[in-house]
């Protein structure tokens, strides 16, 4: 019973670092933190994003309902779980298909300067601003690949 405490706390404290998001950009940003898109079930992977609840400038406590994510089978609300300012939304209304892990919004503490953050990119985040565009060569070997031959067709079977 013991050592299953102490296995439990060394795990606590290896994945502490990893718990938090906090960023300190090259360009001088104010220290913040990056949102990213949440997984809202085991099988998402990627989400659309709904209505956003808040604004850029407005204050955030726990519990309050960030943005409506929109998944293959539902669309859930996002209730962020700290406390602090939205300096900036990366990713606006109708933005479709993002990944579960990219960034889409910063936030700050009470007392930042959410101006700082006017020309904040999605790269400065670590994300990538567009899904890459799938390979051209994928789609001219689909086209230069002979059909397969149709199946003869079989008699009905006599009664």
């Amino acid at each position: 019973m013991f050592t299953a405490v102490l296995r439990r706390r060394a795990l606590q404290s290896t994945n502490l670092p990893f718990q938090f998001a906090r960023c300190y950009a090259a360009k001088s940003y104010p220290p913040h933190s990056v949102v990213s898109m949440p997984a809202l079930s085991p099988t998402m992977t990627s989400g659309n994003i709904g209505q956003w609840q808040k604004k850029a400038g407005d204050a955030i406590v726990p519990g309050d309902v960030l943005v409506e994510i929109e998944t293959d089978k539902a669309q859930m609300d996002f209730e962020f779980q700290e406390e602090g300012v939205l300096a900036k939304i990366l990713k606006d209304s109708g933005s479709k298909d993002i990944a579960v892990g990219n960034p889409i919004a910063v936030m700050i503490e009470e007392g930042e300067d959410a101006s700082a953050f006017a020309d904040f990119t999605i790269e400065d985040a670590g994300g990538q601003s567009a899904p890459a565009a799938p390979k051209e060569e994928a789609s001219e070997s689909k086209e230069s690949a002979p059909a397969a031959p149709k199946p003869a067709p079989t008699p009905a079977a006599e009664e």
